[in-house]
């Protein structure tokens, strides 16, 4: 394993100690897996740049074992490296992620830089490698619309969690069994 990073990418407002993050890292780090969760900086001084910039720093160029994960801010920030990569990583596990304006102003205007620039669908698919998608069947901030671009842009099927809302810790989502286990897949 010791070719192989998790890199985890945290949402507007979020952190690497938020969420399931630190649960899927400890998970990981004891079977001996390299985890890099970044901290990014939100709301304060959040943009793509700069976001972009502390990926350079932090992780540096992504790698062919290299396993990505995003959630929220980072599905569609992850969607902008990849598009950018050298090369194709491993695997790719998006949870509710968008790339539209959401119709909530706060997140809009945090979020803009993100949404702006226009994907590159085919290259994002093409250095993406094996791609899992994960989105409440309830979330509060993604529209279902927003899954289900996803899922067509990417070609690849929604995993749709009953009751699951933004699949975070205000969800009750402090663990995310479904996504380590299909993480755990890419590891053998």
């Amino acid at each position: 394993m010791s070719d192989v990073r998790v890199i985890i990418v945290h949402g507007t407002e979020g952190s690497p100690e938020s969420n399931w993050f630190p649960w899927l890292a400890s998970q990981l780090k004891e079977k001996q897996v390299e985890v890099i969760s970044p901290q990014f900086p939100t709301p304060r001084g959040q943009s793509l740049d700069s976001w972009m910039q502390i990926l350079r720093e932090v992780v540096g160029e992504l790698r062919p074992t290299d396993i990505v994960v995003g959630h929220s801010t980072g599905v569609v920030f992850l969607l902008h490296a990849l598009e950018h990569a050298s090369c194709s990583v491993r695997a790719t596990f998006l949870v509710a992620g968008f790339t539209s304006f959401l119709g909530i102003e706060k997140y809009d205007r945090l979020n803009e830089t993100f949404l702006q620039p226009p994907l590159h669908w085919m290259r994002i698919r093409e250095n993406a490698g094996a791609i899992h998608l994960y989105a409440g069947s309830d979330d509060p901030y993604v529209p279902r619309a927003c899954a289900v671009e996803l899922e067509d842009m990417l070609g690849a099927s929604v995993r749709y969690v009953d009751s699951g809302g933004h699949l975070n810790s205000d969800s009750g989502y402090t663990t995310f069994e479904m996504l380590f286990s299909d993480l755990m897949a890419f590891l053998s």
